[in-house]
């Protein structure tokens, strides 16, 4: 995998189809890859020049252990760098949960860098990630785990689920692991095209819709009972929607 570098952190990232430049970047403790897994980049691909990134501390990107090299918003630069390294002037951007979070701190400090933002499962009200894991450093799995279930909603992790967040290096999740804060003030001023969407059974639908209501040229999509995990998964309910904001957000501009 190749990778840009952001102040000394080294960020992997992955090119692949033709067209307009599309970024994916995953929610907390997944990886590019499960953009993949869930069925989204070879419809992507088809018709955009899809970068897929690891967030720091995930994937095949550099994991520090020490919260400071975590401190927002240097994952938002961290999105700036790969685009700098692949000559990209400006992309369309589609995060989920916390690349979501990212999505509205690009809109906020590098708007003129994203054509069309896509933000599912996630809002502009700020982050208790922090809080959330507060005494846990990811030296005990089983207590990362549980809190984790507990601040995405999710009853439990197991099997498969379980396997993959296994592989992950906890220390560096746990690190990762940080509130950032409100973007709602700058809502207002975001000119750019908008798709945002969240489960309906999604503990944070509520602030996803407020963020919406709150943009000029946002549209904002519920799917069903879906929990936070599943609407992630459900590509084949997400992907119809999503490409066709795509299609008339690009043609628009």
């Amino acid at each position: 995998m190749p990778f840009a570098t952001n102040h000394g952190m080294r960020i992997s990232y992955d090119v692949t189809g033709h067209g307009p430049p599309l970024v994916l970047h995953h929610g907390f403790a997944q990886r590019a890859g499960d953009w993949h897994d869930a069925g989204y980049v070879d419809e992507l691909a088809a018709t955009n020049t899809v970068v897929l990134i690891d967030a720091r501390g995930h994937g095949d990107s550099d994991k520090p252990h020490d919260k400071s090299a975590y401190i927002w918003p240097v994952q938002v630069f961290d999105v700036i760098a790969v685009l700098d390294e692949l000559k990209m002037s400006r992309a369309a951007y589609w995060g989920y949960s916390m690349g979501g979070e990212f999505g509205f701190g690009l809109a906020a400090y590098a708007p003129h860098r994203i054509s069309a933002l896509l933000c599912g499962g996630a809002s502009a009200h700020g982050s208790d990630m922090g809080t959330a894991f507060r005494g846990i450093d990811g030296t005990d799995p089983e207590a990362f785990l549980e809190r984790l279930a507990a601040r995405t909603g999710a009853s439990s992790f197991d099997g498969d689920a379980r396997t993959r967040l296994f592989k992950n290096d906890l220390r560096a999740l746990a690190a990762a692991a940080q509130d950032r804060p409100s973007l709602e003030h700058m809502l207002g001023a975001v000119s750019m095209p908008c798709f945002i969407y969240a489960g309906g059974a999604d503990k944070d639908l509520t602030q996803a819709r407020n963020s919406a209501t709150r943009i000029a040229k946002a549209r904002f999509i519920v799917f069903s009972d879906l929990t936070h995990g599943e609407t992630f998964d459900r590509s084949d309910l997400v992907l119809p929607e999503a490409v066709r904001f795509l299609e008339h957000a690009l043609e628009s501009r």
